[in-house]
């Protein structure tokens, strides 16, 4: 609580921060960190047991990617043909992709 000595006023440590001290929080953190692990480890350890052998196995292969779709598609309006006006004499064109030489 707080008193007056000598005109002043002293207040307590722990009535001036408004809490308690006793190191409760601690804990509460320390156990929701280490739930927090344990729920997101046993999420993780049921989708990787629930893959079947070729689900587990697949790999990526972009030449077998259906055309229009999002991965490993290539947007038209970015590649450029080689008599494109809009670039400069200097430029070149190289896989679809506008270069320029640095002079």
């Amino acid at each position: 609580m707080s008193e007056v000595r000598n005109g002043e006023i002293h207040i307590d440590e722990e009535d001036a921060s408004g809490g308690e001290k006793s190191g409760v929080m601690r804990w509460v953190l320390a156990i929701s960190l280490i739930a927090a692990v344990v729920v997101m480890g046993i999420i993780a350890m049921t989708g990787a047991f629930s893959q079947d052998e070729a689900e587990s196995s697949a790999q990526y292969d972009p030449a077998t990617e259906a055309p229009g779709s999002a991965v490993g598609d290539i947007d038209s309006s970015v590649v450029a043909d080689e008599g494109d006006a809009s670039f400069g004499s200097d430029d070149t064109v190289e896989n679809g992709v506008p270069v320029t030489e640095n002079n």
